[in-house]
């Protein structure tokens, strides 16, 4: 029998993606079915990192990895079928060199739960700020090819979009392929993944459309977060096909800077009564398979304080789901709920108040998508998804049939510049001119701080150093900071979230009894107050 290949020496920096590929040595019916492949790799500490491998068409086979240390790593190759020496006990080695590029996910490794379990941070500590945009069924409804901005000649929606929000400071590009070929009531759809109805996937569709998607973001220093479908739609087509095709999202993308939500609401069964339990076969799938251990969650319905999966291993964050305008703003209690939550772990708001998005005739206001992203950030949240009308639901042109109900007539290019987009720029460059990874909601807890709107009041400080109040009532009443260093100096500012222009109030306040009675707003709109200690 002859032996099986060896792959010859490859180079590849840190974190960065390298693509192996194989071919099989002997016909296979349905490949991606009845096949499966798996690389074991070994880096230079001995410690190992389990991949699974895909069929990407014809006798063709890939395995993607990216090293998480410099140095030479030894990877071996198994299939399901050992008789196939194209696949079977292929060896090899790479040689990872340090990651010489600016990306800061690249140059500080993939993300992670921190170390105090409240925030996300990259491989070596640094902390992550998470800004999401939500894209849902990207790969299926975003154009690569083509572009109807009025005025434009880029030739490709989905790089005008993905160039707009990097422009804008986003952070994260939330998403999921829809795999389900039949809509909410059955009817047969479009769905480009499959070549017999769940049972032969279809490899060349990934390779023309979600390919190319992911590696732009990835390329451009975006973290995505990925999940394998929606809700009943996706869970109907059954366990083993909802399995088959989440296993293989891992091996296409495990190797990208990815954090994983599982599906979009995957806690509403509906008419399909196994369905919560075909996502947890999903989500164990993607544990299981991802050698990286990526953060791993599912994103909820809006119904309640849902904390569902929350006792599984390998559940490792929360992605709630605030709701859209009928839902209003969510409490202080609502966030706790997910903060006092033991063990801890970071809680992220991933779908709230997208701007102009209609729910039960119900559209959101630029001011209730702002108020969302504010109270959620402040109320302990580790990051904020914003959402925009004509980008989620995607309209390509305002006579398109299809969610009227959702975006009214907004197309893409016209939701994809509402000013709440550049809102969450201003909102981001605040955080991130703070230590915002120490900062504790303080809910209404009043040694802290007594106000005239509480429920509509929002309050986080890192100890006595730095004090974030948000008031987001109409008015222009406040209230007063308590447990202040009586003995410190505080300089004290508004910030328009709307605008982000500052407004110094004092250069310097000094605290009476431990307490900081703050003016009035400087008008009836929502304002953050900032009081920071001086040095």
């Amino acid at each position: 029998m002859p032996s099986a290949p060896t792959i010859p020496v490859a180079e590849v920096e840190q974190w960065t993606r390298t693509t192996l590929v194989l071919a099989s040595a002997r016909p296979h019916a349905h490949p991606g079915t009845d096949v499966t492949l798996d690389a074991l790799f070994t880096g230079p500490d001995g410690a190992t990192l389990a991949l699974p491998g895909f069929w990407d068409g014809g006798n063709t086979w890939k395995v993607r990895f990216a090293p998480t240390q410099v140095g030479r790593w030894t990877y071996r190759i198994t299939c399901s079928d050992p008789a196939d020496r194209g696949l079977h006990g292929v060896t090899g080695t790479l040689r990872c060199r340090p990651y010489t590029g600016s990306l800061a996910i690249y140059r500080h490794g993939f993300l992670r739960v921190a170390d105090d379990r409240r925030h996300f941070a990259h491989a070596d500590g640094t902390p992550f700020f998470w800004l999401g945009d939500t894209h849902w069924q990207m790969p299926d409804c975003e154009r690569l090819d083509a572009c109807n901005c009025p005025g434009c000649g880029c030739g490709s929606q989905f790089r005008h979009l993905a160039a707009d929000r990097l422009r804008k400071g986003f952070t994260v590009y939330q998403t999921y392929p829809d795999a389900a070929m039949n809509d909410a009531g059955g009817n047969p759809r479009r769905a480009r993944w499959w070549t017999e109805p769940y049972a032969h996937l279809a490899p060349q569709p990934f390779r023309d459309f979600f390919d190319p998607m992911m590696d732009y973001l990835a390329d451009h220093g975006l973290v995505i977060a990925l999940g394998a479908g929606v809700h009943h739609l996706s869970s109907r087509m059954g366990r083993d096909a909802l399995v088959r095709f989440t296993r293989h999202l891992v091996a296409r993308y495990a190797a990208y800077p990815v954090v994983w939500f599982t599906g979009q609401e995957v806690d509403i069964e509906q008419d399909t009564p196994h369905s919560l339990e075909h996502w947890r076969a999903a989500a164990e799938t993607i544990a299981q398979g991802d050698g990286y251990h990526h953060p791993l969650s599912a994103h909820m319905d809006s119904t309640g304080e849902p904390k569902t999966f929350a006792d599984r291993p390998w559940h490792s964050w929360f992605a709630t789901q605030g709701g859209h305008k009928p839902r209003g703003i969510r409490s202080a209690a609502h966030y706790r709920s997910y903060w006092d939550y033991e063990p801890a772990r970071p809680f992220v708001e991933t779908e709230a108040m997208y701007e102009h998005v209609s729910c039960e005739q119900q559209p959101a206001t630029t001011r209730d998508t702002r108020v969302a992203a504010w109270n959620a950030l402040l109320c302990g949240a580790a990051g904020y998804s914003y959402g925009a009308a004509g980008v989620w639901a995607l309209k390509w042109a305002p006579e398109q049939p299809g969610w009227d109900s959702y975006n009214g007539k907004i197309p893409w290019y016209e939701g994809m510049a509402l000013p709440g987009s550049t809102q969450m720029a201003h909102m981001r460059r605040f955080f991130e001119e703070l230590p915002w990874f120490r900062l504790v909601p303080r809910w209404h807890d009043p040694a802290w701080g007594a106000f005239q709107v509480p429920d509509q009041t929002a309050l986080a400080t890192d100890g006595d150093a730095v004090w974030v109040a948000y008031f987001f009532h109409d008015g222009t009443a406040t209230g007063e900071l308590r447990n202040l260093d009586s003995h410190g100096s505080y300089q004290a500012q508004w910030f328009d979230p709307r605008t982000g222009a500052r407004q110094r109030i004092a250069a310097a306040v000094t605290p009476g009894a431990q307490r900081y009675a703050i003016p009035s707003k400087p008008d009836h709109q929502d304002w953050v107050l900032l009081l920071t200690r001086r040095q």
